[in-house]
């Protein structure tokens, strides 16, 4: 079996994108793994302001 592949001159998607969805994907992770820090930061200051327990701590009360 032979088949005849054309090497130069042929445009493809590939060719035309490049690595443009691998980009947008680690952007996108980039922004939520952002999000996520953002929350856990804003959440433990909210909760040390008023007082509570930091989150994954029980309060221990010592007689």
């Amino acid at each position: 079996m032979v088949a005849y592949v054309p090497t130069k001159g042929v445009r493809t998607i590939y060719g035309s994108v490049g690595d443009l969805f691998a980009w947008l994907c680690i952007a996108v992770l980039a922004v939520l793994v952002g999000i996520a820090a953002h929350r856990a930061v804003r959440s433990e200051s909210v909760r040390s302001f008023a007082g509570l327990p930091a989150a994954g701590r029980a309060p221990v009360s010592v007689p």
